[in-house]
């Protein structure tokens, strides 16, 4: 009799902020062996050295283009080229686990080049990595892709990385190719199939105009957030170019097959938010368009708050307040804590009163201070509670209880349940539940031992020496050694090994499966690490971190990060940058300098009670850049009649008016 098991693997990306997922399986594997999941197509646009890794459950396997199968959390290298596709594959090795339905977790990692996964199955799915330059040609028009997101089309479609086409089956440029067909070039072109710049960066624009045409007029103009740091330039010499809301030079004749390219370079000013944009040149009655994402970089900071309970005027340490997405926060020894939280309005509740919740409205890039009295009992059990919010930015809906949270925002729906035995996720259209059965505990002599139906863990402690064994159902079992006397200890797990000496002043430890080996001194708060693509030295204290590290480009830099700022300086043989960042009470500034060129914002922001349940907000933003000083404001009220109750209306410069309405419920 041949024994199986039911499993899906869930495949997420590394990319942040991003909680785009896809679904592998259902799929029959067998105990002992490996099982191929899924084959995803790889595409390398350059030819630059890359490492792909697979980071997850250490059942989990990986190969490139077919060879040996490697464990969760190693890496494949390789040298990539233009046109360059590989097929990489996704498996598991269960080892003996019991038969029953598994659902394991893994994180895509590609490093030192962008790259391009894809599915080809009953819809086209498809991942890119490391690049904001992924632009999608397809029956709906132009789409951008973000790094890190999966995407899902019906059926294969066009996708450039700048002027490269990923050798993809069934689409367009495939078809093309396979009927000997070749588009033809238009008399205007971009090199760059697309841009992708920060604040503060620069880049260079080349388009290519190719004979035969006549002598005329050549117009570019460039979007407000991108500046000129110099004339247009020919390859060809001097160009005669004027400027009248749009760049304008004189071409001369081009004869058949002549090439004339025109370069600029451009520097991305700071955008109130990141943003597509678009350099469109016009040639003859053509328009040609490079599309070009201008993000925030340095200057992307995500709304604090500031909570601070108190009690009969003294601070009150350990309450508890529950947050829209679910998460739990507690004020420090100090009654304070900061929360990082989305812009615009939403409840807070505290544990011990969440009739009652506490109504914010969080404003971009600055921390928000907030003071409430706290309740007895505020770190009990909350009951069930939950609200709707909806406005001109989206909708969400969420409900919270004793051992399960529900959130869900514009569609997207997120969970977690743990009632007694019963443990379950949801997220991206799947739900799983498990039983994880009641926790058991056993002493033999020196050998203690816990567990319950997801394995077993064993601890055994003497005057010396100390043992710890973790038997996972369906794991690759782990142990640990420790010599008290010595200082050795040494863990063995399907990561790989890794072992470590310590005293009361200095410690030495290396990780062979993650390639990399460290130094500690104690008394310094001191930690220096090496590997293979680089080293670091980092000093951490309680008050903040610094942070020195060297890659294996060349690129340098330090890193100091306090609670309310943050410096680093980063210098390679390419450029020289550097930044900053301070948060103050209600307002916040950032500073960006790249080679010569720099970038300021200041921020200000008050929130002024007017009445019981009725306040009025307000935002400025200054930002002094190459080109000027533009500004932004936001002036607004909050209104909350009722606890359960509440509102914002909002007008903003740039984006117009603003509202939202929220409506909790505690039971």
């Amino acid at each position: 009799m041949v024994r199986h098991i039911w499993i899906a693997v869930l495949c997420l990306t590394a990319a942040v902020c991003s909680c785009s997922a896809a679904g592998f399986g259902p799929a029959s594997a067998w105990p002992g062996e490996i099982t191929l999941v899924q084959s995803l197509h790889l595409w390398i646009p350059v030819s630059d050295e890359w490492e792909a890794r697979l980071e997850g459950d250490p059942v989990l396997r990986h190969r490139i283009a077919g060879g040996e199968w490697h464990k969760a959390g190693s890496s494949f290298a390789g040298k990539g080229s233009a046109g360059q596709v590989l097929t990489w594959d996704l498996g598991v090795d269960p080892g003996w686990a019991a038969p029953r339905l598994y659902i394991w977790r893994g994180v895509l990692h590609l490093h030192g080049t962008p790259g391009l996964v894809w599915l080809e199955s009953d819809h086209f799915q498809v991942l890119p990595l490391n690049s904001h330059e992924f632009t999608v040609f397809g029956t709906d028009g132009l789409t951008h892709l973000r790094p890190g997101e999966w995407y899902v089309f019906p059926e294969p479609v066009e996708i450039r990385w700048r002027d490269a086409v990923a050798p993809i089956r069934g689409s367009v440029a495939s078809k093309m190719s396979a009927l000997g067909e070749q588009p033809q070039a238009s008399g205007a072109a971009w090199l760059q199939g697309s841009v992708s710049l920060d604040a503060g960066e620069s880049a260079l624009l080349t388009l290519r105009l190719t004979g035969p045409s006549p002598a005329g007029i050549l117009s570019i103009i460039l979007p407000q957030q991108l500046i000129l740091q110099e004339p247009w330039k020919a390859s060809t010499g001097w160009i005669e170019q004027w400027f009248d809301g749009a760049w304008n030079m004189n071409i001369p004749e081009l004869g058949f097959g002549e090439v004339l390219e025109i370069t600029g370079i451009a520097i991305a000013a700071l955008p109130h938010q990141e943003t597509w944009l678009a350099v469109r040149a016009s040639w003859h009655g053509a328009l040609v368009d490079l599309p070009v994402f201008i993000g925030r970089g340095w200057f992307t900071e995500p709304p604090r708050l500031s909570l601070t309970a108190f009690s009969q005027g003294e601070p009150v340490p350990g309450a508890e307040f529950v947050f829209v997405d679910g998460a739990r926060e507690s004020t420090g020894a100090s009654g304070k804590l900061w929360a990082r939280v989305k812009p615009g309005l939403q409840p807070v509740f505290p544990v011990g009163d969440p009739k009652n919740p506490l109504w914010v409205t969080a404003m971009a890039g600055l921390p928000l201070p907030v003071e409430v009295q706290a309740v007895e009992g505020a770190q009990g059990q909350a009951g069930i509670f939950g609200g709707v919010l909806v406005g001109s930015d989206g909708s969400q809906a969420f409900i919270h209880g004793p051992g399960f949270s529900i959130h869900s925002e514009d569609g997207a729906c997120h969970g977690e349940l743990a009632v007694g035995p019963w443990q379950g996720e949801m997220g991206e259209g799947k739900f799983a539940v498990r039983w994880r059965g009641p926790s058991e505990t056993y002493q033999d002599g020196s050998w203690v031992w816990q567990g319950r139906g997801d394995g077993w863990r064993g601890h055994y402690r003497e005057e010396r020496l100390r043992l710890g064994v973790e038997l996972g159902s369906g794991h690759v079992p782990k142990i640990q050694i420790l010599l008290n006397e010595a200082g050795i200890g040494a863990a063995f797990s399907g990561r790989g090994v890794t072992v470590r000496w310590a005293n009361e002043h200095i410690g030495v430890g290396a990780d062979w499966g993650n390639s990399r080996a460290w130094i500690t001194w104690k008394p310094h708060n001191l930690r220096f690490s090496a590997s293979p693509r680089g080293w670091r030295v980092q000093h951490h204290t309680p008050e903040g971190t610094l942070s020195l590290s060297l890659d294996r480009e060349g690129s340098t830099r330090f890193d100091a990060a306090w609670e309310h700022l943050r410096v680093f300086i980063q210098g390679s043989h390419k450029e020289f940058q550097w930044g900053m960042t301070v948060l103050g009470e209600g307002w916040a500034g950032a500073m960006h300098v790249v080679n010569t060129h720099y970038v300021v914002e200041l921020r200000r922001g008050q929130l002024v009670p007017l009445s019981e349940g009725l306040a009025l907000f307000g935002q400025a933003s200054l930002q002094l850049q190459p080109h000027g000083l533009s500004s932004r404001w936001v002036a607004g009220l909050q209104l909350t009649p009722l606890p359960w109750l509440g509102g914002m209306a909002s007008y903003d410069s740039h984006d117009g008016i603003r509202w939202q309405l929220g409506v909790t419920f505690s039971l």
